[in-house]
């Protein structure tokens, strides 16, 4: 029985269970302080708002295949989908909801003034869905159905059912082997306005490495190919033991790891296109780097400070995807 099952246990038979035996089974599907993984297609341009421009994000297209449009269940490995349901299964379920959050908000450390949770809303086949993320801290991984419109990564999105926007710290890509392709590529050119997944994500990166999110966003692409060491390589026992335990944020059914480097991970030795040899390729093939960056600023941004980034590797993270 998997998450979304869980929540839809609202017969008459469950609802005779005495209430502590209920919320064991609520709780069960209640997300916790963990940092969590939301997935989203968005709209290919932005839609204006009384606070200026933002992006809608829609239901995602599944990754497994599972279905050839966009849906908010089928093949969604998003956390959000843990609880939704919880919030309109029956009264009893939406007031364990709202204090389970309540307490998830009082327990964070420092405790913010106000609640963090932004509440969500979904319609699916005329059925009301409500769920929550947490802007200041879950991953939002964003697939674009477009590579050709004028389309960046933002800091400010606009989560569905609402009509503000909302400004989230980490967002991420998926990475795809086949964005190194040099065959796209001409000689001494940039493909920074090409209508092709690697022109998209060379705009991306340039957007975002000109601060356009603002401070303390964080870019990442999740690349599905690595898998993380058991025990990471290391030039000793003592700099292994002072790195810092790697940020993980939790999906549906999948957790995505913080690499560092490759050497904290594993790949098939006969698909060696990682998200690692990707921004390298960017960098030394392409020439997309702090230097270029600079020549191509507009107008406007050619006063501006020089960039904060010696390289791609100081401003990509990459996360691996791994079974829960």
């Amino acid at each position: 029985m998997g998450p979304t099952d869980k929540v839809l246990m609202s017969t008459t038979s469950f609802s005779h269970l005495p209430c502590e035996l209920r919320e064991m089974v609520w709780a069960s599907s209640a997300r916790d302080t963990r940092r969590a993984a939301h997935f989203f297609t968005v709209s290919a341009q932005p839609r204006m708002t009384a606070t200026g421009p933002g992006f809608e994000l829609a239901a995602p297209t599944p990754q497994d295949g599972s279905a050839t449009v966009e849906d908010w269940i089928v093949g969604n490995q998003s956390a959000y989908i843990q609880d939704a349901m919880l919030w309109t299964t029956c009264a009893s379920s939406r007031i364990f909801v709202s204090r389970h959050y309540r307490r998830l908000w009082q327990a964070m450390d420092p405790r913010p003034q106000t609640d963090p949770f932004v509440t969500c809303g979904i319609n699916r086949n005329g059925e009301e869905w409500r769920f929550k993320v947490l802007p200041s801290q879950d991953l939002f991984c964003i697939r674009p159905l477009s590579t050709g419109a004028s389309w960046h990564v933002y800091s400010r999105y606009m989560l569905p059912g609402r009509k503000d926007r909302v400004d989230l710290a980490n967002v991420a890509l998926e990475f795809d082997p086949a964005w190194l392709d040099s065959s796209v590529v001409k000689a001494g050119e940039v493909p920074y306005a090409a209508d092709s997944p690697l022109g998209f994500i060379i705009r991306t990166l340039r957007a975002v490495a000109e601060g356009a999110m603002g401070a303390g966003f964080n870019f990442w692409l999740i690349d599905r190919t690595i898998r993380k060491r058991k025990q990471p390589l290391a030039e000793s026992d003592d700099e292994d033991e002072e790195r810092p335990e790697p940020t993980v944020f939790h999906g549906r059914d999948k957790r995505y790891i913080h690499i560092r480097e490759e050497s904290e991970c594993t790949w098939d030795a006969s698909k060696p296109i990682t998200a690692f040899r990707f921004l390298d390729w960017l960098q030394v093939e392409v020439g997309l780097n702090t230097r270029w960056m600079m020549a191509h600023r507009t107008g406007t941004q050619r006063a501006k400070p020089p960039l904060p980034y010696r390289d791609l590797n100081e401003l990509v993270m990459v996360l691996s995807e791994e079974d829960i």
